[in-house]
């Protein structure tokens, strides 16, 4: 006897009966709302106040806790159909976890799959699925901290394409499956004998009522839509519907006809496919129910789980002993460098004291002390030295008053004026002239003339006067030497 509890939502399903593959047993069957916050999309998100619901709930109904079977319907696995080759079932694994990392999933997962059908040659289709283990592990907590073992975990979307492949798929070869609940349409699409498609959508309205009719009309609408997008050439044999009143069923088929849907619209009956239940009510559990059948060993994710943790408990035994490894050359590596430095700081030691000793000799500091006189002493020579030089230095960079300052001043006065010189200042270092011409633009053109040359940094002058008793043009000019004037030639 097993128990399976499907989780979805807030709506918790539990179901007790015998597994089998083609066709299973129902005992009891019950369902119930979890506590509103406690779980949201197949994830427990208040794990205090679950554990406490579920554990009241199972000791109520006096459920067993062994041999539990949990199925799990959540947006959190991510199934997808690929092409493999035919393999055995561990090969199969590592080449899905390679076509999840080639499709950017390069995270851990936990994987399961189920096949669908053989094709020609080597190859064969799977729908896989994967999941993070973390949510694995925290379900195994929580069954685990009521006390209640589970024996499998299964996904919603592959635990129903198995039950539907154990059932509808046995009458028919091309069909779909509708399950419909007070919150959801989920829709599983069967082509040419193997599962093709699978969609799970929200229904905001009440079943029983006519809007409720028209969603599943829509979604119905939506897959014919589908297969022609994807040029699906075989035609529905049949539309099988759960999860809803048999009174109801002609306005389920009028709202379907009304799209210009002409498929048979039948209520699903556990009998087709030669299924042994045949309580009615039970179609209302088919989620739950799907736990019962027993597919491929591949779909149950607790022995990928179970040797994931123990890979990685061996890898941590092995990383533990590497690190073991790793202490110990450390350890013996800085031994063997300590005792290398204990005999160098020993050498060490040695030749500092012999540097010590040379250094505390009467002899050697007597040296020292001669040699910081001498050095003393031919610091001072040196600063000595360099002052004289600048003296040096400078007294070039005063002007002369000789012949080569005269010839300039002759040579600009050549054609305009008669020249005297009147004093030489080498303090100030300038020239005091006077001068006299016929014309007075001749004054102009000699005092441009002066002022041109390089040797003047200054050229002074008051004016000019007519003098009545020579009948000449008198002017005055001071002029300032330029740095070095007259110690070097004349640049023109």
């Amino acid at each position: 006897m097993s128990t399976v509890i499907y989780l979805s939502n807030r709506q918790v399903q539990v179901v007790s009966g015998t597994t089998g593959t083609k066709s299973i047993s129902v005992n009891q069957y019950y369902t119930v709302m979890a506590p509103e916050g406690s779980i949201i999309n197949g994830m427990v998100m208040d794990v205090g106040l679950f554990t406490t619901f579920l554990n009241a709930f199972w000791a109520e109904k006096g459920l067993p806790k062994k041999d539990v079977i949990l199925v799990i319907n959540s947006s959190k696995f991510i199934g997808r159909t690929i092409q493999v080759p035919v393999m055995k079932d561990a090969k199969t694994l590592d080449f899905v976890e390679r076509e999840y990392a080639d499709m950017g999933r390069e995270e851990d997962m936990v994987f399961s799959f189920i096949h669908i059908t053989d094709l020609e040659g080597k190859t064969r289709k799977i729908y896989a699925e994967g999941i993070e283990p973390d949510f694995i592990k925290d379900y195994l907590d929580i069954f685990a901290e009521i006390g209640i073992r589970l024996s499998a975990v299964y996904s919603g979307e592959s635990s129903l394409i198995t039950f539907t492949g154990q059932t509808a798929a046995k009458s028919y070869e091309t069909f779909v499956l509708l399950v419909a609940d007070a919150m959801t349409l989920t829709t599983v699409l069967w082509v040419n004998g193997s599962f093709y498609y699978y969609n799970s959508a929200r229904c905001f309205h009440d079943p029983g009522t006519p809007e409720y009719a028209a969603d599943i009309a829509r979604s119905m609408s939506q897959l014919s839509q589908f297969m022609q997008a994807n040029r699906i050439e075989y035609k529905l044999q049949s539309i099988q519907i759960a999860g809803v009143s048999y009174e109801d069923k002609n306005m389920y088929v009028q709202a379907i006809a009304d799209l210009g849907i002409d498929t048979p619209v039948q209520i699903f009956n556990f009998k087709t496919g030669g299924g042994s239940v045949i309580d009615p009510n039970l179609q209302n559990y088919l989620h739950a129910v799907s736990g019962l059948y027993i597919g491929d060993k591949t779909e149950n994710f607790l022995p990928q789980y179970g040797q994931r943790e123990k890979r990685k408990k061996d890898a941590g035994k092995e990383e533990k002993t590497k690190n073991v490894l790793l202490i110990s050359s450390v350890f013996t590596v800085m031994v063997i460098a300590f005792a290398v430095l204990f005999f160098i700081r020993m050498g060490k030691k040695n030749a500092l004291s012999k540097l010590e000793a040379y250094n505390n000799d009467p002899a050697v500091q007597m040296e020292v002390m001669r040699n910081d006189v001498l050095v003393e002493r031919n610091d001072y020579l040196s600063a000595l030295y360099d002052t004289i030089t600048g003296m040096d230095e400078n007294i070039q960079t005063y002007p002369l008053g000789n012949d080569k300052v005269r010839a300039v001043f002759e040579e600009c006065a050549v054609g305009y004026a008669t020249l005297n010189y009147e004093a030489f200042d080498a303090t100030n270092g300038t020239i005091s002239i006077s001068a006299k011409a016929e014309k007075v633009e001749d004054i102009n053109k000699f005092i441009k003339k002066l002022s041109g040359q390089s040797i003047f940094c200054r050229v002074d002058y008051t004016g000019y006067v007519f003098d009545t008793s020579d009948e000449l043009w008198d002017i005055h000019v001071i002029c300032t030497l330029a740095e070095a004037a007259g110690r070097q030639e004349e640049k023109k």
